[in-house]
């Protein structure tokens, strides 16, 4: 109940023309005073009644997507002794968000796969060998802890966007042909 009630008094997601809102909306990285004034920010209810119990003053959003149906973003709140959030905190998220966007994505696209079941996910977490599992466009659809790593590492194959794609182009053209053969319909399939 004490949620449902400050969301609504949330100043952060409270728009007034939602449409020309959705028109200004950019993956970026925003603060406190980049929504309103400071001084306008700690007289609002929101604020006294909601985040200073919680010892959280200034604000920074990592915008990570927005679609349709939903907006997404990280949220951080910062000790109220510690003041806003400087230049270097921002610059800091400015640079983690494409990944953190990255991340977002793949795990919408990975929570909407049907044919990916938790208990498929929990064996393939179970083994040390990287798994990547792809669909036929070479879209990565999971890749366990081990597949991660070595997709971090960059030590030949990594992703692009939600493709998986190896480095040198002609391992790139390779790993297409394999894909392409793993996945094809209507004859055996090798790969």
């Amino acid at each position: 109940a004490f949620y449902e009630y400050y969301r609504t008094k949330n100043v952060f997601t409270m728009v007034d023309d939602f449409d020309a809102w959705k028109r200004g909306w950019r993956p970026t990285v925003i603060t406190t005073a980049d929504v309103m004034p400071v001084d306008d920010y700690l007289r609002t209810e929101y604020f006294n009644d909601f985040m200073r119990p919680q010892d959280a003053g200034a604000t920074l959003h990592v915008r990570l997507d927005l679609s349709e149906s939903t907006s997404a973003a990280i949220a951080f709140g910062r000790a109220i002794r510690k003041g806003e959030f400087d230049t270097r905190s921002v610059d800091t998220a400015s640079r983690l968000q494409p990944h953190l966007i990255r991340a977002y994505r793949m795990g919408r696209l990975l929570a909407g796969v049907a044919g990916v079941s938790q208990d498929l996910v929990r064996a393939l977490e179970a083994t040390d060998q990287s798994i990547l599992v792809v669909g036929h466009d070479g879209g990565l659809l999971h890749a366990n802890s081990a597949g991660e790593q070595l997709l971090r590492e960059k030590k030949g194959l990594t992703w692009l966007g939600v493709r998986l794609i190896a480095q040198a182009s002609d391992a790139h053209a390779r790993l297409g042909e394999l894909i392409a053969a793993a996945t094809r319909t209507g004859e055996a399939r090798s790969g």
